[in-house]
């Protein structure tokens, strides 16, 4: 019985090897097919990730001598040229505080350029909110434009909010509507952190409720 049972048991092994043998024929392209698609892959992901960190090098390089020389020369020719090729340093070149303040440059080309950052959907909102912030303060919009921009300025978590209902109460105060202010201002009092912020709200909040309940 030992005899035939280790009889059966090499010929069950030889079979099985026969059908491995067999299948791996038939199948086995499949597999080096999918190595090969694994390597392949990973080769051109690889090549892909460099492309761009070579892409976003070349951009930063770019960035930094256009700003350069818009600092040490005010060139608006070399700084449009920059802006309108839409490469990923544009917000940066947009938001540069020396570009919005220059009197070389067109106002209406910088109200285009950061209407175009903040209506970027794909910036973060950091600099979206900075652009529509800028926009405010340099825009020769109306009123109820104005408060529309720093009501949406001034929502919940927005990273501008304590500057934009600042902002707001400044505007109000500009129309005279002493009680509309003094609302903004207790809006803002809970989240005053600053020093100067503090004394600068107490001291405009004395100012407004001298004009609210005149004595």
């Amino acid at each position: 019985m030992s005899l035939n049972e280790s009889f059966i048991q090499e010929v069950s092994d030889e079979v099985r090897r026969d059908r491995l043998y067999t299948l791996f024929r038939k199948y086995g392209w499949i597999g080096v097919f999918l190595i090969l698609l694994l390597v392949g892959g990973a080769g051109v992901n690889e090549w892909r990730k460099s492309k761009e960190r070579l892409a976003a090098e070349q951009n930063g390089d770019e960035l930094r001598a256009v700003l350069q020389s818009f600092t040490d020369s005010e060139d608006v020719k070399n700084y449009s040229t920059y802006l309108n090729k839409e490469l990923p340093g544009k917000s940066l070149a947009v938001l540069n505080p020396a570009f919005l303040r220059s009197s070389v440059v067109n106002s209406s080309e910088r109200l285009v350029h950061l209407e175009t950052v903040a209506n970027n959907k794909d910036l973060p909102i950091v600099l979206r909110d900075l652009a529509l912030l800028y926009t405010f303060y340099i825009s020769e919009l109306d009123f109820d434009k104005k408060m529309d921009m720093l009501n949406s300025l001034s929502g919940p978590d927005r990273p501008y909010r304590l500057l934009a209902i600042e902002a707001k109460i400044d505007l109000l105060l500009s129309k005279e509507l002493f009680s509309e202010a003094l609302a903004e201002v207790k809006l803002l009092e809970p989240d005053l952190s600053s020093s100067g912020m503090q004394t600068r709200i107490i001291n405009l909040k004395r100012i407004i409720q001298d004009n609210v309940d005149p004595k």
